[in-house]
């Protein structure tokens, strides 16, 4: 089985970005393998891409329907084999149109987001990440579905982002903290166990829920925004995420391995 070792939302090759695994079996595997392959990798995804173009997006906790960089990423791998530029991949969550140049990857993700109501007790709840309920706007928060579910936490100055910090034993949940310094540039965090590591260094999915935010909370119906995140882990990555009717997220990926596991 070919697989690649990717950077994703960077063009650096070293400490920065998102790490990812693609796998392209030669024939369909099963979930529990896949589940061993993703573990031994120890990424945060590992995403097997089939001959048909369908993705199969692991964590070491199991499978998600829908995730960012694993999709950009095997769009640019799938581009890399196939030097196709304009293609669908199909993941749970419904097909994605794939845009490719040089060295980076556009992905349309599949329907709207849906925004509901935060929980009530998120005062208390950001307290154990390190932020002062002064610090945010918390009638402002939002739970947001863009495949994964978000908790995304409107945080008021950027001091109060960079002291956030994950929760020791915290085992469910995907926490987003968001500043927005403008309405081009917006700097986040996001935290979870449930992807294998306590903090992701890029959230393409979580991207997607902010842009389904904007749009109905926010009353901000198109826009373009650059996204920043991982810069706390010193793996910094940049995500652009734009929006009108379609929401679509792209950046830079790097390939730094690639190689054959037995089979």
């Amino acid at each position: 089985m070919k697989f690649y070792l990717l950077n994703v939302f960077t063009r650096f090759l070293e400490n920065s970005g998102n790490q990812l695994a693609v796998v392209m079996p030669e024939e369909d595997l099963s979930d529990e393998v896949m589940l061993e392959v993703t573990k031994n990798f120890n990424f945060s995804e590992t995403v097997f891409i089939s001959k048909n173009r369908h993705l199969r997006i692991m964590t070491p906790g199991g499978e998600l329907p829908f995730a960012g960089h694993p999709t950009v990423g095997a769009a640019y791998v799938w581009n890399k084999v196939t030097h196709e530029d304009s293609f669908d991949l199909h993941t749970k969550l419904g097909t994605i149109k794939c845009q490719t140049k040089n060295d980076s990857a556009l992905v349309v993700f599949p329907g709207a987001p849906s925004v509901k109501e935060a929980p009530k007790n998120l005062s208390k709840i950001i307290q154990a990440y390190g932020v002062d309920p002064k610090d945010a706007d918390l009638e402002l928060a939002r739970s947001v579905n863009s495949g994964p579910e978000f908790i995304l936490i409107p945080l008021k100055n950027h001091e109060a982002l960079k002291k956030a910090h994950a929760k020791e034993g915290e085992k469910s949940g995907r926490f987003y903290f968001i500043f927005p310094e403008s309405k081009t540039r917006c700097f986040v965090r996001m935290f979870s166990q449930g992807l294998g590591k306590a903090e992701d260094a890029a959230t393409g999915s979580a991207a997607c829920a902010l842009a389904g935010y904007l749009r109905e909370i926010q009353n901000q119906p198109e826009g373009n925004l650059k996204i920043y995140q991982g810069e706390e882990m010193m793996r910094p990555s940049e995500i652009h995420l734009k929006w009108n009717q379609d929401i679509s997220i792209g950046g830079k990926v790097t390939l730094w391995a690639e190689g054959n596991l037995p089979t």
